[in-house]
């Protein structure tokens, strides 16, 4: 890939990105509820995460990744709504997180030991690399998922007529 090709890349993805937060504070602004902002951020997330897809792997410009996002919604939408269930999933677990970590640290009075104790600090750094290697494995299956719907499948008739003219022409010869 050539540098030209990589910040043009690079500046499409930027602009997906400001684009979607952009979306996701104006429903924010709209409505703040939690629920409908989980909701309204996974749909722009899994969208927005289509389009990079799109720029990334078949070398789209911003505007024509962004139309091929949202047309995967209405063609495919087993992949979107993969990935938006996916991201709802992880506000679910994030935020039951949350709010059962701050409740138990209430409970406690604070963590004394939590500074001073190296074991602490090294089932956190586990638990990081577990984690950027789970994501590291799904981002491979979603890759994956993604090449294979988007994949051009042949007309059958088409291979046909291919294969008569073939058989025919070997004939012959």
């Amino acid at each position: 890939m050539s540098i030209k090709t990589f910040f043009r890349h690079c500046v499409s993805i930027a602009v997906i990105i400001v684009c979607s937060l952009a979306l996701i504070l104006a429903s924010k602004f709209v409505y703040p509820d939690w629920l409908f902002s989980a909701l309204v951020s996974s749909i722009v997330s899994g969208t927005s995460t289509l389009a990079i897809l799109y720029v990334v792997l078949c070398g789209q410009p911003f505007g024509k990744a962004v139309i091929l996002a949202v047309d995967t919604w209405n063609k495919k939408i087993s992949l979107a709504a993969l990935v938006a269930f996916v991201l709802l999933l992880a506000h679910g677990v994030s935020f039951g997180l949350v709010h059962g970590v701050i409740k138990s640290l209430k409970t406690m009075q604070g963590f004394s030991v939590f500074s001073h104790s190296a074991t602490i600090w090294l089932l956190l750094l586990a638990s990081f690399f577990l984690t950027a290697f789970a994501a590291a494995f799904l981002n491979s299956f979603l890759v994956l998922l993604f090449l294979e719907i988007i994949a051009r499948k042949k007309d059958p008739e088409t291979e046909k007529a291919a294969m008569r003219r073939l058989i025919t022409s070997e004939v012959s010869q």
